[in-house]
């Protein structure tokens, strides 16, 4: 993510907190972690978000990973 930030959208004016490990930290056997992405949401940042999340899902290496975005989530405990 950093990476993908700075080659190709250094413009965008983000803070990242994380990664760090869920309040609930183990769940039916997987382990959980938690990324907050501190933002403005504009059309250029969701464009940026959608295709991380299309990189992620398409290396092979991450196939027993979920990944999901919360965008304006109603907590972040």
């Amino acid at each position: 993510l950093c990476e993908k930030l700075k080659n190709d959208y250094p413009e965008l004016p983000i803070r990242l907190l994380g990664p760090a490990p869920a309040s609930i930290y183990r769940l039916n056997n997987k382990y959980r972690y938690k990324m907050i992405i501190k933002f403005k949401n504009t059309p250029v940042f969701r464009k940026m978000l959608s295709e991380l999340l299309k990189d992620f899902l398409k290396d092979r290496k991450y196939s027993d990973a979920s990944v999901y975005a919360d965008v304006d989530p109603e907590n972040i405990i």
